[in-house]
């Protein structure tokens, strides 16, 4: 269980400091493209982590919580650290 606790956390940092900076290249280029861009990408990656966690793991209910944790406090800090080394340049 730990090993998948990291595997989230790390996935979850990567990805989100991904499409942060995404969209902050995409504030900069196409500023209106950005919450569409935001949100499309987001949410299909949400309803790929549900479909992943309903067909393919075996958890209990406190391990899943444990998981939820992991994946929350690892986007935090993947789109927490994209905010603060890179700044949108939009007017």
């Amino acid at each position: 269980m730990q090993g998948l606790l990291l595997i989230t956390f790390l996935v979850n940092v990567i990805v989100a400091g991904v499409w942060a900076l995404s969209v902050f290249v995409i504030i900069e280029r196409r500023p209106k493209l950005s919450i569409p861009f935001g949100v499309g990408v987001g949410f299909p990656y949400i309803g790929l982590l549900y479909w992943y966690g309903e067909t393919q793991l075996m958890v209990t209910v406190d391990e899943m919580k444990w998981l939820i944790i992991a994946a929350v406090v690892g986007a935090i800090i993947g789109i927490g650290t994209v905010v603060a080394i890179f700044k949108p340049h939009s007017d």
